[in-house]
Parts: structure tokens; sequence; C-alpha cells
């Protein structure tokens, strides 16, 4: 049987442009970049063509982008980087990385709520803004819900109600996913991941404004990447991080909606054969094409993916951040999910295109799993 692998928000598998760029850079680019010779200049160069190409490919050109290793790292560069003290604003369903971090700070802090459908209540948000607030944080998709966040009024409204603060946006679900524009939203900066668009783990980006303040770096060291992110840079992860966002890149140009009308397809398939309730925004506009969320009524999410996988299907149950850890999902409290639903929430993500086929297979392999744990 073959496996079909459902769980891309939380890692995408490598695309084949990336291992092939990878490949390259491992055989030709495996020197130092730091190096004086030839050899350490031939990586160095690779890592500023794969800058600019990503750059490029997301409308950065206002921006300088920096490498990490990590969607997390990057997140704590954009946060603690900028506003250790002073108050700081962070939406309530955002990823642990950016909750953790905000929290960590020595300054207060104040949750932004968020609907029933996992988008933040503008009124209150603006309610909250004043000349006090120096940071503020919101992740873009969310990894969970795939509700996509109103940015562009929320920087706005920052700009002015809130004129100092420093505004990170979390875009770690949202690259790939479909076309961005840094420069037109016009955040402060963005934090990045490769392996959530087919890269390789142990890549991401952070980018800041060309004519904004540097982030302070989280560790020092030998004054890597304009000296914000000290270590030798990973050449063949940024290769492969360039190859595989281009290749995204094309796949939506060539078709924006591919996503969507695999989603609008597999929900359909679903509800036929399912009894779930769904989660996020009901207006697919409002949310990313490559997240279902929902609750598959009577049934405990981890029995149920475990035996789904019996039918050769992987899928993940919230955000795989979470878990392994002993706390509850802070997004589903956040948006008023019944305490007795929580443990029946299921989410499957992909990055491809879903044939009627593969759709009508997910929705079987469920349904018969719901009749596996009834009978």
């Amino acid at each position: 049987m073959d496996k079909l692998y459902l769980d891309h928000a939380a890692a995408t598998p490598p695309s084949a442009e990336a291992l092939a760029a990878f490949n390259a850079a491992a055989t030709d680019c495996y020197a130092n970049p730091g190096s004086l010779h030839q050899a350490g200049a031939d990586a160095a160069r690779l890592i500023e063509k794969s800058r600019r190409k990503i750059s490029n490919l997301l409308n950065a050109s206002n921006y300088q982008l920096v490498f990490t290793a990590t969607g997390t790292e990057s997140n704590h560069l954009g946060i603690r980087g900028y506003a250790q003290d002073g108050r700081a604003l962070v939406g309530a369903i955002e990823h642990p990385s950016s909750l953790n971090s905000v929290e960590a700070r020595a300054g207060d802090s104040a949750v932004l709520p968020v609907t029933a459908d996992g988008r933040i209540d503008v009124e209150r948000y603006q309610a909250l803004l004043s000349d006090d607030v120096k940071l503020i944080s919101v992740q873009w998709v969310n990894n969970e819900l795939g509700c996509i966040q109103p940015l562009r009024q929320l920087i706005q409204l920052a700009r002015q109600l809130a004129p100092r603060a420093h505004f990170h946006v979390d875009a770690i679900q949202a690259a790939g996913k479909f076309v961005l524009h840094f420069d037109q939203l016009g955040a402060d900066s963005y934090a990045v991941a490769a392996h959530k668009f087919g890269g390789i783990r142990g890549c991401a980006g952070f980018f800041y404004k060309k004519d904004g303040r540097a982030p302070e770096p989280t560790f020092v060291g030998g004054g890597h990447e304009l000296g914000i992110r000290s270590g030798t840079e990973n050449t063949m992860g940024i290769a492969a991080m360039a190859a595989a966002l281009e290749q995204r890149q094309g796949m939506l140009l060539e078709n924006s909606n591919f996503l969507h009308d695999s989603r609008q397809k597999l929900l359909k398939a679903i509800t036929e054969q399912c009894d779930i309730e769904l989660l996020g925004p009901q207006d697919e506009t409002l949310t990313s094409g490559s997240i279902i969320s929902f609750v598959m009524k009577g049934m405990r999410a981890e029995p149920f993916l475990h035996q789904l996988e019996t039918h050769g299907i992987y899928i993940g149950s919230g955000s795989a951040c979470n878990a392994h850890g002993h706390s509850e999902s802070a997004t589903l409290a956040a948006i008023g999910l019944k305490e007795e639903m929580r443990n029946s929430v299921l989410r499957i993500s992909f990055s491809d295109s879903l044939s009627d086929a593969l759709a009508l297979r997910i929705a079987t392999a469920m349904a018969l799993t719901a009749a596996f744990f009834k009978d």
C-alpha cells in the first residue's frame, strides 16, 4: 500500500529540486564559506546567489535576509532581538516559539484575543494599541487552524496608534503556500523556514528592513551573517531552500488556486462520509488552502490517527510542536472550543494537488477508521 503523507504543516517532504541543489552544493561547495581560498569563495558565492533568489521570490527587496537554523530562531530574532523591555502584544494563537519568546522578555505583554475562527479581533486589538507598545508579533497563517490574519489592516493600525512598535510577522506557514509580497505588506521583520515548503530541515530565514535597526543577536561568535547569526553557514541547506522556494513559486504562478481547489475537493469527500466539525474560517478566502483542521466527532485524535496509519495515511493532530508535551493547545483554548472536543481535533495538511481518487481514498479510510472504533 502506498503511503500518503498529509502532515505538511509539520514538515514537507524535500522536493526533488531541493535535494538536487543540496547534493550539488555538498559535492562542489563543501568548503567553509568564510575561508579565503577559492573553494571557500565558491561556497560564499552560492550563499549570496541563494540569498538574492529567495529575496526576489518573496518580493523582499527592502529587506536584509539573514540565514538561521530554524523558524523558532528566526522568531526569536524578530521578538527578543528588538524589544527586551516595554510593552508587547502577541496573538493568542501564535506558535509557541513566539508566545514563549514574548513571555521570556522583561517587559509587560498582552495577548491579542481572537474570534471563534481564529482571526484576531480587530476592535479589541485596536483598543490595546498605544504609544508605549514596543513590539507586536502576529502569525500570518496559523499552523493549527490555517486561518489567515488581516495583517495589512493590523500593520496600518499599529503605524497610526503604536508608532514605536516593531511589527514582526511569523510567515513560516505562509511561504510557499501563496505568493507573498513582503515589500507591499511592510512589516518590520519576517520569519520563514525551509522545511515548510519543500526545503531541508536545519535552514530558515529572518528578514528585517534594510533602512531599519538590525536585531540584537540571540548568541554571538564569529560574526557570521552580518554579526546577527554567528555560526558557519549551512551552504547546502541554503541552496536547497532557494531551489525549493523557486519550485513552489513556479507552481503557484502556474495555478494560484491549486491548494484551495484540493482543499475543497477533500472537504467535500470527507463530509460526505464522516461526521466532522470544521475549525477555522468557513470562508475559503480567509484560510490557507493547505490546511484542514476539524473535530472528528466521537473520536479521540491520537488513536484515530494511529489506526488511520494502517490504511497508509499519515495526518496530524494539532501542532507537532505540542504533540509530545503535557499542555493542551493554546489555540484551541483561545478559540473557545469545548474542552471535551479538544482531544478530537485532527489536521490534514498538504502542499500538492490532490486528485479525485486521492480525496476519495482519504475520506473512505477515515470513514473505515471511525467505524473501527464504533464497532
